[in-house]
This record gives structure tokens, sequence and C-alpha cells, in this order.
């Protein structure tokens, strides 16, 4: 035994002597190579351990399920053989959801139904929940997705715009939580069904991980969705039930048309030629990461490299891979961070400032 202790001291002193004596440059090449391996290895071993989510028969709750990726979820749910109920204001879009999502289900024993409701007033969203409840059985899965982007200068946007968003987004999250706690807690609670623990999936946004200039308000209702995450995610251990959160990238959905048409010239610049994904794509995504095991969910590397650096005191999807990734973003986090500042201090926003400064002056 003492052999083998002196062998591995010598390799591990070996090993750092060699790491020593490499160039700056070297060094990080190795690194970033012996990174990309490991995630490779630890994804397919992640990959090969997936828990896949038995949704026959079982009860998805979706809010803002008329459209965008709540539609995209409930038509998955049905594919695979889930009980679906969704939830928004529009009883005309529901209609359209309810014939789109049937469509899609497997087996004539499958209730598809929709519920109007407001998710910033808790009476009306209890209401609707209980409905569903009923006609139904207890949710398994509910995924809280109503939520809209209203971007603007913060210095221009009226207060009434924040109020909203965080009513909407926000509140509307914490709302459809309280309403189906106490049906989830009876079902987390039977014996029969502990091994398989109901889910609560919180939608975030990347801008739950990133704040630049346009997205004052909305960056404060996704940052607050992902606080509310990492508190439920601990709280909710002892009600043996699930607790995950979704940072979708930019998608293809009648919310992103209305908010192209308003963002500011700064914010477009910085998001760039930023792929944007279907709604499908990500409703997979999210699914995926579910059956994973993942607490953090994203759809693409960058904002998974942004997850590494707010990570705070969450569940790591990958120790190793996150590990050795948290150097880099870091760097990365004061480069973008950098480059946005250079945007702003020469975009529309600035000009204006100083403009109106200057006849003052006069």
């Amino acid at each position: 035994m003492g052999c083998l202790t002196c062998s591995f001291a010598k390799f591990v002193d070996k090993y750092l002597l060699w790491l020593g004596n490499m160039s700056f440059k070297k060094l990080t090449i190795f690194l970033i190579i012996v990174t990309i391996i490991i995630w490779i290895i630890s994804k397919k071993i992640i990959d090969k351990m997936m828990n896949r989510i038995n949704f026959q028969g079982k009860h998805v709750i979706i809010t803002g399920g008329s459209s965008g990726l709540g539609l995209s979820l409930g038509v998955l749910s049905a594919q695979r053989g889930a009980h679906v109920s969704i939830i928004a204001r529009n009883p005309e879009k529901l209609k359209k959801a309810i014939e789109t999502i049937s469509s899609h289900k497997i087996s004539d024993s499958q209730t598809i139904s929709a519920f109007s409701a407001d998710v910033s007033s808790f009476d009306s969203i209890s209401h609707a929940v209980n409905k569903a409840v009923k006609y139904s059985g207890p949710p398994f899965i509910v995924i809280p997705c109503a939520g809209e982007s209203l971007p603007a200068y913060f210095s221009q946007q009226p207060l009434d715009e924040f109020h909203s968003q965080m009513n909407l987004n926000f509140f509307g999250t914490v709302n459809t939580i309280k309403a189906v706690l106490p049906e989830m807690t009876k079902l987390a609670a039977d014996k029969k069904k502990k091994k398989e623990k109901p889910k609560i999936i919180l939608v975030g946004s990347a801008a739950s991980l990133l704040g630049f200039i346009g997205f004052s308000a909305y960056c404060s209702s996704k940052f607050a969705i992902k606080g509310l995450a990492d508190c439920l995610r601990n709280e909710f251990k002892a009600l043996n039930i699930e607790v995950h959160i979704f940072y979708p990238s930019t998608m293809e959905t009648p919310g992103l048309i209305e908010e192209s048409k308003r963002k500011p010239s700064e914010t477009t610049e910085i998001e760039g030629t930023a792929k944007a994904f279907s709604a499908e794509d990500s409703a997979k995504s999210l699914f995926s990461g579910v059956e994973k095991g993942n607490f953090h969910i994203t759809q693409e590397f960058l904002i998974y490299f942004a997850r590494t650096s707010m990570n705070g005191l969450s569940p790591v999807n990958n120790i190793f891979f996150d590990t050795l990734l948290a150097p880099f973003s870091l760097i990365a986090s004061y480069i973008m961070s950098v480059y946005f500042d250079y945007i702003v201090r020469k975009g529309k926003l600035a000009k204006i400032t100083k403009e109106s400064f200057e006849k003052k002056l006069k």
C-alpha cells in the first residue's frame, strides 16, 4: 500500500512539473482539449443514465399553452401519452391550440383540455387549476410558461410596463405553483408513486443570466425566476417534488416578432445574429434536460457557459466539466461586458443624451 502511495505521489509530482514547464499558450490549449474530452465522455455517460419520463396517463399542466413554447410542450406531452391541460387568457387561441394538441394524441383515453385564466391573478389561475384537476387528476408535471418581453430604454419605459412584466412573468409563476402545490404534494406523498417524483419546471430565459440595455424590466422578472427556482429546488426536497429551470434561447414565436418591433438598436446589436430556435426544438431540449436530471437546462453552449459563471449555490450539471469551464467563463464574461459597454457608449441613447446636454448648455 505504501509503495502505491509513493508511486502515485511521484506521478503527481511529475505531472505538475510537466504542467509547470509548459508555455501559457500550450497550457491553455491543453486545458481546452482536456475539457472537451471530459465533456464528451461525461455527456455519453449521462445520456446512458437518462431517466426517461413515463408520461402515460400522467397529467401535465402548462400555462401560456396556447402558442409558442407552451403549445409545443403540450404537443410533445400528448405524443407521449399524457393528459394535457393548457391555460391561457385568449379563448380563441386556446380553441385552436386544443385542436392542434388533440391531433397528436396516441390514445382515445387521453384528456386534452383548455381553461381561460389570467395567471397574474391567483383567484383566476387557482379556479382554472381546480377545474383541470377535476377533469384530468392531480398534476404530475407543471410548467408555468406564460410570459412576455417588452424591451425599452429604462429611462423611457413607463412604470406600468415594469409592473406588468413582473406580474405576468414572476407573479404568474408564483401564483401557478401556489395553485398546484396542494394537489402535487398529495401526489408526491403517495408511497406507490414515490419512485416517480412530480416535477415543476420553471421557464426562465437567457435573460435570467445576462443583463444588458433594453431588458431592464424583462431581466428583472427573469432573474427573479432563477432566484425562485433556487429556493424551491431546496425547499421542495422536503415534499419529494423535483424542481428544474429552463433557460430558453431566442425562439421563433409570435412574441419574438412583437418584441423585435420595439427593441432599442443597441439591444439588437448586442444580440447580433443569434440563432433563433424553433419552439419545437426548445420543448424537446426542456424535456431532455429533465430526463437527464439537470436542475439547470440550456439548449446552446453560450447559455451553458453563462450559467457556469452565475451558478451560486445551485447544483452543477456536470462537476468535472463545469469546474474546468469556470476560469474560461469568468474571462469570457469580462470580455463580453467590455464589448456590451462599448456598444452602449457609441449607441443611439448615448447620442441622444449628448445632444440633449449640449442643447441645455446653449
